[in-house]
Order: C-alpha cells, then sequence, then structure tokens
C-alpha cells in the first residue's frame, strides 16, 4: 500500500510538472493590423490599409491603399498614395507623387492638388505616416466643389 500510494504521488507531481511548463510556453502575439483613417470634408473614414511595390525602370514606385471601412453603400471607396524614389535610394527618398481617391463617382480616379504626405519606415520594416491635400471641382459653368482632404494617417503597412 505505501509503494502504491508512492506512485501516486509521484504521478501526480509529474502531472502536475509538465502542467505548470506548459503554461509557461511563450504565446504567439497577434501582429498589430494595418490601421488607417482621414476625414473628407470634416467626415471621417476609417479604412483597412495594403501596400504593393514594384521596380522598374530605375526607380521604386509604393502604393499605400487605404479601403474604407466598411465600404460605403455607394460602392467600394480607396484613397490610393503613390510614392516614388530612385532604386537604390534608402526608404526615406521616397517622394509623394499623388494622392487618388477611387470611389462611384470617379471609377478612373480623382487626383488631389496641393497634396503632403510624410512616410516613415519603423525598424520592423512597417509604413506608417500623414497625408492631406485639397482637391477642387467646377460643378456646372460657376459653381466650384471643393473637397478637403486632412487628418489622414496610417500606421504597420507592410509589403
Amino acid at each position: 500500500m505505501n509503494m502504491r500510494l508512492r506512485y501516486f504521488t509521484l504521478l501526480f507531481l509529474n502531472v502536475l510538472l509538465l502542467l505548470s511548463v506548459a503554461g509557461c510556453t511563450k504565446k504567439e502575439e497577434a501582429e498589430p493590423k494595418p490601421t488607417a483613417s482621414y476625414q473628407i470634408n470634416d467626415q471621417l473614414v476609417n479604412c483597412q490599409v495594403s501596400t504593393t511595390h514594384e521596380s522598374n525602370g530605375g526607380y521604386d514606385y509604393l502604393e499605400i491603399h487605404l479601403t474604407s471601412s466598411p465600404q460605403p453603400s455607394s460602392g467600394p471607396e480607396v484613397l490610393k498614395l503613390y510614392f516614388y524614389k530612385l532604386s537604390g535610394q534608402p526608404v526615406a527618398a521616397y517622394e509623394l507623387a499623388d494622392i487618388v481617391l477611387y470611389d462611384s463617382a470617379n471609377p478612373k480616379g480623382a487626383p488631389f492638388d496641393n497634396d503632403e504626405a510624410i512616410l516613415t519606415q519603423a525598424a520592423d520594416g512597417s509604413f506608417s505616416g500623414t497625408f492631406q491635400g485639397r482637391r477642387s471641382v467646377l460643378v456646372g459653368f460657376v459653381n466650384q466643389k471643393d473637397y478637403v482632404l486632412s487628418a489622414g494617417v496610417f500606421s504597420k503597412a507592410r509589403l
């Protein structure tokens, strides 16, 4: 009987040890999701972020795609920031080429004028930045409608 008690005690301690070690294993942390938002004429738009990169003709091209989330009932809406630099130059050399809004009213894109953006790359390789711009559209023969893009920000965008 004493032997049996020792056996079960030893078995119990081994199971307890295994459970405590299993509880100490490192858990995978979820990768932070890319986030973005901007305002058009003071209306806040939250977005999902994706990127594309291409090298061609001695230049590197980087696109940041900001897809509104949730999508408006009028259809898909994507704001794209286009950057370029000479191939071989550091990321800090990227310059903004244009900011263009693609939506149901502008399926071929509506570029912003006087647009500005700051692009930075974090140590983990992700991109973050801020942006703004303005677009004026002639409505009829005399009237003009202004679209003001402000408070634009994105983070954790990855290639």
